[in-house]
């Protein structure tokens, strides 16, 4: 979809409020995952933390690509308390949401 017109007459305005699974898949999952194709990804860099909640508990800094494919992971901030991440906003006036 190219446009903010196509996607509504493909998908309607408000997608987002009526299916959230679809919504996420067409405006968040595909195109990540059509990015890491087109650019042949096969380390992710990002910033999940342990604090994150549970499954995120036990990260590492960095994970490797599951057998048989997939994307290896640098968590560089697995580490980061939620008082490091908050001082490091602070300290350099991060925006955050």
């Amino acid at each position: 979809v190219g446009d903010k017109d196509a996607y509504d007459a493909k998908y309607g305005a408000d997608l987002w409020k009526e299916d959230i699974e679809q919504y996420d898949k067409v405006c968040k999952v595909e195109p990540f995952q059509r990015g890491l194709k087109t650019l042949k990804t096969d380390c992710m860099i990002n910033g999940r933390t342990r604090w994150q909640g549970f499954e995120r508990a036990w990260i590492d800094l960095f994970e490797n690509a599951p057998i048989g494919g997939g994307l290896a992971k640098c968590n560089p901030l697995a580490y980061w308390t939620l008082e490091d991440t908050f001082d490091y906003i602070a300290k350099y006036e991060v925006p955050h949401h």
